[in-house]
């Protein structure tokens, strides 16, 4: 199975959608100075342009914060259903977090 089709199967058709919404809406965005990269990572990991094991712990963790933090604050302006954000960042969050575990049984 390539990471194409893993990272496709993982997330719902409407996912992958708002995935590409939110990614095309924080291209060259920072906040506090700090780039906006969580989307355009998980799409870049969803086609298959970078392998989720070329990616640095860090940036992982960099990413899983922010998608943290955008769910956080599009929930507390009550603007928008929030809910397909929140299934995306809890399915981020597990992928994030057995690619890091998968990396600590390795050492």
């Amino acid at each position: 199975m390539n990471i194409l089709n893993e990272f496709s199967k993982t997330f719902s058709k409407e996912e992958l959608e708002e995935i590409e919404v939110f990614k095309e809406g924080t291209e060259a965005m920072s906040v506090e100075g700090k780039e906006i990269i969580c989307f355009q990572l998980l799409y870049q990991l969803i086609n298959g342009n970078i392998k989720i094991s070329e990616v640095s712990k860090d940036k992982l963790l960099f990413t899983y914060a922010q998608l943290k933090g955008f769910k956080e604050i599009s929930g507390s302006i009550g603007i928008f259903d929030t809910s397909l954000l929140e299934s995306i960042v809890s399915k981020a969050k597990k992928i994030i977090s057995e690619e890091i575990e998968k990396r600590k049984q390795k050492r």
